[in-house]
């Protein structure tokens, strides 16, 4: 180990255009014994850290370091060791401004998905002729809004990543663009390696939103509710990644005193539907053809919810 070091009079120091500044420092080591290992040199704890602030200098970090030889043939113990820094800098007031603060880089794209729908785009169920619905439903593509959110920080949140595949609990605004209740959905998060930015150790942190529009359901029938029991709402709004379903089945709720029970549902002749039938929110059959508007439609949530606050929006 060195038992000295000093430091060079002589460091430099580049200013370019681009903002960017770097500085050099030089310090000779001098060991007791012969050292031929410059890696063993470099890694020299009496040298500055790496990733420390040059005091001149607060936004100057200690990137990098080499080491070479300096004694000659006859003093192989002294070294030379050249260190680094370096300090992004934009503008004379990005010079005091932490980059943790800086608003966010936000991008717009938008991504088509298939889905299976059971009504069109008019709120007409999709039936045949007879007014059966199609058994399965056909599917079609609809187009989303993706927003991508990049911003700094210097340490990433506790519990960030748990908000993949969950949608938004409250409404809230990313970009100028309003987002309702439950049309949102965190589809991936990024969290980059460390690296620093203007003389600050951080991360970059990248959120992909996925922002649908809110529906409306004809009638609803409540997942909250079962049976007589349910619920059923007329032009219930609900958001984009709360899906539906029609409410149908094989099995229909009687009162038979003193019970409530399920039976088989039968047509008027006696025999099963050879396909589910249409129920009206409350387990009991609808007599074919069901009118249309006169259908219910169950909504579930099938993604739990949670506060985007963690993630900077501006």
């Amino acid at each position: 180990m060195a038992t000295q070091i000093s430091e060079v009079v002589g460091a430099t120091a580049n200013f370019t255009l681009q903002g960017q500044e770097t500085y050099e420092r030089v310090f000779e080591l001098v060991y007791d014994d012969a050292v031929f290992n410059a890696a063993d040199v470099v890694t020299n704890p009496l040298l500055p850290p790496l990733l420390s602030l040059y005091a001149p200098w607060s936004s100057a970090v200690h990137i990098s370091r080499q080491a070479r030889h300096s004694g000659g043939r006859g003093a192989p113990h002294v070294w030379t060791v050249t260190c680094q820094y370096s300090a992004q800098q934009s503008s004379n007031q990005n010079q005091q401004q932490d980059p943790e603060v800086q608003l966010p880089r936000i991008s717009w794209a938008t991504n088509n998905q298939q889905v299976y729908r059971e009504r069109d785009r008019r709120g007409k169920k999709k039936c045949n002729s007879a007014g059966d619905p199609f058994i399965p439903v056909t599917p079609t593509y609809e187009g989303i809004r993706v927003a991508t959110v990049k911003y700094f920080v210097r340490q990433k949140p506790a519990g960030l990543l748990d908000l993949v595949n969950k949608i938004n609990s409250n409404t809230f605004t990313v970009d100028g663009e309003y987002v309702a209740k439950h049309c949102c959905r965190i589809s991936d998060i990024q969290v980059s390696e460390p690296r620093i930015e203007r003389g600050v150790t951080g991360r970059d942190i990248t959120v992909q939103f996925q922002i649908g529009p809110t529906k409306t359901l004809v009638n609803a029938g409540d997942v909250s509710g079962i049976g007589i029991n349910a619920n059923v709402e007329s032009n219930k709004v609900v958001g984009y990644w709360i899906p539906e379903t029609l409410d149908r089945g094989r099995r229909e709720i009687r009162a038979i005193p003193p019970y409530t029970t399920l039976i088989p549902v039968v047509t008027r002749d006696g025999s099963e539907p050879t396909e589910p039938s249409q129920l009206d929110g409350q387990g009991v059959a609808l007599e074919p053809p069901v009118a249309d508007g006169a259908e219910v439609y169950r909504y579930w949530y099938d993604y739990e919810e949670a506060d985007f606050s963690l993630i900077r929006l501006e």
